[in-house]
């Protein structure tokens, strides 16, 4: 009896990369999906080197996580098996960028089933600073709204959510 070979990580992605229905020309350019090779921050889909801002915010937030007083065990777990996908976006609820942030979860989605363990987790950063916490708040909702509507036209509701 021969063993069926499971997907790698590279199998998944290139998956993701193939199937992927968010494929407009504002989801391409939008995209930030990457991931740190133990150097620097790669971007996975598309050919562009991260930005230099796109790399601040990715060190920024390691050294947030790997602080010894940030308590969440399974991002320290993440981080360091490197089982994380990471995209540095202009704005938060910009309908294009949207279109890149759902472009990017798809694949994360996909690639993560070839991870190693249970600890994944997919990090969107936000280039425009907000200033209080209610906007902060309205700008979060206002982006899953986005999301969510992005989603629907192409999936159908789970009932089991």
């Amino acid at each position: 009896m021969a063993l069926e070979r499971q997907p790698s990580g590279a199998d998944r992605l290139a998956e993701a990369w193939e199937a992927n229905p968010f494929r407009s020309d504002a989801a391409r350019s939008n995209s930030a999906y990457a991931a740190y090779d133990g150097e620097s921050l790669v971007r996975m889909l598309e050919a562009a080197k991260p930005s230099v801002a796109e790399t601040i915010a990715h060190a920024s937030f390691r050294r947030f996580v790997e602080d010894p007083s940030f308590s969440c065990l399974g991002a320290k777990a993440a981080i360091q098996r490197r089982t994380y996908r990471f995209g540095h976006y202009r704005l938060m609820g910009d309908a294009t960028v949207s279109e890149g942030l759902a472009r990017d979860l798809f694949a994360f989605a996909v690639e993560r089933l070839a991870f190693p363990g249970t600890f994944t987790t997919y990090v969107a950063t936000f280039g425009q600073p907000i200033d209080t916490e209610k906007r902060f708040e309205r700008a979060l909702w206002h982006q899953w709204q986005q999301l969510n509507e992005l989603d629907r036209q192409l999936f159908d509701w789970d009932p089991a959510v």
